[in-house]
């Protein structure tokens, strides 16, 4: 059973799992300069990465907002 996590706890958790997914990607994208599709996958996968990184930021500053 999986204990009860505060918010702030989740969001953690949460921003560790992009980091994975950022290195990751740019683990990836550092591999496939041979292939141009690949290659040009793993960089929508980062833009979307990013896009993830600004709705945790965005969600961070309205928690501390609210604190």
């Amino acid at each position: 059973m999986i204990p009860h996590m505060t918010p702030s706890q989740e969001l953690a958790v949460i921003n560790e799992k992009i980091v994975d997914l950022k290195n990751t990607a740019m683990f990836l994208q550092a591999r496939t300069d041979d292939f141009p599709a690949l290659h040009q996958n793993i960089k929508r996968i980062l833009a979307s990465v990013k896009m993830l990184e600004l709705n945790l930021t965005d969600v961070l500053a309205v928690d501390g907002d609210a604190s």
